[in-house]
């Protein structure tokens, strides 16, 4: 009888308690928001489902774009171009590709224009969205499976023509010409492709046999330096190719991996080469002990080549990693997306041969491309 009484009791007391918690009056929390982003440097990191805004020199993480596809930054650094699909039943039903215009300082879509329904279904890689020398066109890789590039006009904002490129992939402007670029092509050959004035095709050029798709298929990835484009091939071999005339032409093709080097190096990753701008060297993406189809397999040491001189300059270990990114500001860092979750921020010493050490990771799914 008393514990009855005293529950009752209790009970009362609760329901007192809630009625005066629920009569006073809460304060009105106050949430911040950023309404631009501060005037900092910055570089737009890619993963699988979105892209992200990392400040490199302090490498605090900024803002996210709800986009992880192909994608395009402006000249002045303003504005990120990207394509965007969806279907109009979720997965399923009519496809639409389009082209979306981000505001840098809010990171918000400012404009988004339909094009043809063609585009590459395929993770963010760097030759599949390019632009031209001084943006006058954004080249768009097409496949379905029948390959071709949509020519978008930056300044008019609409597609301005759609070129037929068979059997070939990638797009690598030509930097003394607006109107021109090149792709590799599946017989071993580079395609040079010239578009009138308005966007439409006027001309392909083809180059000789550059490589053989069969015994050392090239990475789709290149670096450069102006009109000169540097591949690696599955084999650990450097392709030095001119794409400046008419038609493309080799320069040299050298073997990265020593003559009698143990651990059957091979390069490996996506964005697998970063050139350190004012040098001869580039960083490529290494895998111990590589075996056929490892190609996309993550990589575990960081080289230094020099492609003047044919030879390694320093080797760095690293771990997983897929993509790799130089900066240089007020710090000289190399920015390594890794398989395993996680971007991973090196200090460079340039008086150390361009040697690493590491410095700080930040997760996130799967970082596969960079853009500055």
């Amino acid at each position: 009888m008393k514990l009855r009484k005293l529950i009752t009791v209790c009970s009362a007391l609760s329901a007192a308690a809630i009625v005066h918690s629920a009569s006073a009056e809460l304060a009105i929390e106050k949430v911040g928001k950023v309404e631009k982003l501060p005037d900092t440097p910055h570089i737009i990191v890619s993963e699988w489902e979105r892209s992200h805004v990392i400040n490199p020199e302090d490498f605090t993480h900024q803002g996210t774009i709800s986009e992880a596809t192909q994608k395009v930054m402006s000249l002045d650094k303003k504005t990120l171009y990207t394509t965007r699909t969806y279907y109009d039943k979720g997965r399923e039903g009519a496809k639409h590709d389009n082209v979306r215009f981000w505001d840098l300082e809010t990171l918000e879509p400012t404009l988004e224009v339909p094009i043809t329904d063609k585009l590459a279904m395929t993770g963010m890689q760097i030759p599949f969205m390019q632009g031209s020398a001084k943006q006058k066109w954004l080249f768009m890789q097409n496949a379905t499976p029948a390959t071709s590039v949509t020519v978008f006009d930056v300044k008019a904002k609409e597609q301005a023509a759609e070129v037929p490129l068979p059997g070939c992939w990638g797009v690598y402007p030509v930097m003394k010409d607006e109107d021109r670029f090149a792709a590799l092509c599946g017989d071993g050959r580079i395609s040079t492709v010239t578009v009138k004035d308005s966007g439409e095709y006027d001309s392909t050029k083809r180059s000789d046999v550059i490589f053989d798709v069969d015994q050392d298929p090239l990475f789709v990835f290149a670096e450069r330096d102006g009109d000169t484009l540097f591949f690696v091939s599955f084999n650990g071999n450097f392709y030095t190719i001119d794409i400046s005339g008419d038609r493309a032409v080799l320069k040299s093709k050298k073997q990265i991996v020593p003559e009698g080097e143990p651990g059957n190096y091979k390069p490996s990753g996506y964005q697998l080469m970063s050139k350190i701008p004012g040098t001869s060297y580039l960083y490529i993406l290494m895998q111990e002990e590589a075996w056929d189809g490892s190609h996309i397999e993550p990589a575990t040491e960081a080289w230094v080549y020099d492609y003047k001189a044919n030879k390694i300059v320093s080797r760095s270990t690293i771990s997983d990693g897929i993509s790799v990114q130089y900066y240089s500001g007020d710090g000289k860092y190399l920015f390594l997306g890794t398989k395993s979750h996680g971007l991973v921020r090196y200090f460079v010493d340039p008086n150390a041969a361009y040697t690493l050490r590491r410095d700080k990771f930040m997760k996130m799914d799967r970082p596969s491309a960079f853009v500055l």
